[in-house]
């Protein structure tokens, strides 16, 4: 379910260009409910890891729920063998906020962490080494 990169946009693309992954994307959204009708937590948590990473073009997202408990991680390069607690990254990134993080074992990200559910603590919390990440659009 990862895409590859995306490319940069070239000095002639128009805006138009641009918008066409942005609605592929949400067409895609639209069927996640047809999808995860019968998913448990887990599968759910692990599916909307896998979608930031490729929506977003992060390194990494991770999404944490407190109740049921479930902590998953998607890198961008699944051959990646590191280790993160997608748990302390929620405690320590405020709500609906971007900044500039240090990840041991990563180094220096650009993170923003988005509330989820009605639990306290359960995020989405989406990590990129882009400098202007996320973009407006990307919020």
């Amino acid at each position: 379910m990862v895409a590859s990169r995306r490319s940069k946009r070239s000095a002639g693309a128009s805006e138009e260009t641009d918008l066409r992954p942005v609605i592929r994307d949400l067409v895609a959204l639209s069927s996640l409910q047809a999808i995860w009708s019968r998913a448990d937590a887990r599968q759910i948590a692990d599916g909307l890891g896998q979608l930031c990473v490729s929506m977003l073009d992060a390194e990494f997202a991770c999404v944490t729920l407190r109740d049921p408990a479930v902590d998953v991680v998607h890198f961008h390069d699944r051959n990646a063998q590191r280790t993160l607690a997608p748990g302390q990254l929620a405690r320590d990134i405020p709500g609906n906020v971007a900044m500039a993080i240090e990840v041991p074992g990563f180094g220096p990200v650009r993170a923003i962490s988005t509330p989820i559910g009605a639990e306290s603590g359960s995020a989405l919390i989406s990590c990129s080494s882009r400098p202007n990440f996320p973009t407006e659009t990307e919020r």
